[in-house]
């Protein structure tokens, strides 16, 4: 895995020959913003940067970004602001999604779906990755007022083993900047787990005689160390959000 120096020097040296559009859903605080400060520093601020979140931060009017108001747990915001942001933007160079809400998924889950996503576009670079514990500005445990002190003992203990979260926005920069294209499962440092690249649009086929098929941790016939799908997982993930959203 790349030592933090190295990660910050492969971001610093990553060339720009563009001045490139990034959007990042949960970059209001946390990791999410430490990843859009950091890219803004890479590019010199020449970055296109698109903060969508809910609410509007207090220090929003500071930034030099635009803030898009999106709750990302109301379907009819998402598909608002989607539709507004490709309306009006000619290419997204950069996604970063990093919700608070995300954590509470499966990660096989979010395996299926970035699995699915490369199938469909093989040309682009699709990334899974989990920085850890990390200590946010934001960081604060809440057990009610009874268990106050032992709240303040678990927060300052695991303040020890938690990186910053300047420090994790290296690491996942790094993971961004990596991939060039496929599906990517990464650890908390940006190591390389496994990866698995389309040559050609994929469907994922649930009657598939792939001995594999019902295997987790296997795509389309390709061992991914690491990853919690199969070809079956990433079909009935695909099926039921398709169905989801049509009943929206």
């Amino acid at each position: 895995m790349p030592a933090l120096a190295t990660a910050k020097s492969f971001n610093a040296t990553f060339p720009f020959d563009y001045i490139p559009v990034a959007v990042f859903p949960g970059g209001t605080s946390g990791v999410g913003q430490a990843i859009a400060e950091a890219l803004a520093r890479y590019t010199n601020g020449a970055a296109q940067k698109i903060i969508a979140g809910f609410p509007k931060p207090k220090g929003a009017p500071d930034w030099k970004h635009e803030f898009v108001s999106c709750d990302a747990t109301i379907m009819a915001d998402v598909r608002a602001t989607c539709a507004a942001l490709v309306a009006r933007l000619p290419h997204i160079n950069f996604l970063s999604f990093a919700a608070l809400k995300g954590m509470g998924y499966s990660p096989g889950l979010n395996d299926a779906m970035l699995a699915s996503f490369a199938s469909q576009h093989p040309d682009i670079a699709f990334t899974h990755i989990h920085p850890g514990l990390v200590r946010e500005s934001a960081f604060h445990i809440e057990f009610g007022w009874f268990l106050a002190p032992l709240a303040w003992l678990v927060q300052f203990t695991l303040s020890f083993f938690a990186i910053s979260q300047e420090e994790a926005a290296q690491y996942l920069i790094y993971a961004l900047f990596a991939g060039e294209r496929g599906i990517f499962i990464r650890s908390p440092k940006g190591e390389g787990i496994s990866t698995h690249a389309f040559e050609t649009p994929y469907k994922f086929n649930p009657d598939s005689k792939l001995p594999t098929a019902h295997k987790a941790g296997y795509l389309s016939g390709v061992q991914m160390k690491g990853s919690n799908g199969s070809d079956v997982t990433v079909r009935e993930v695909v099926k039921y959000t398709e169905k989801k959203v049509s009943q929206q």
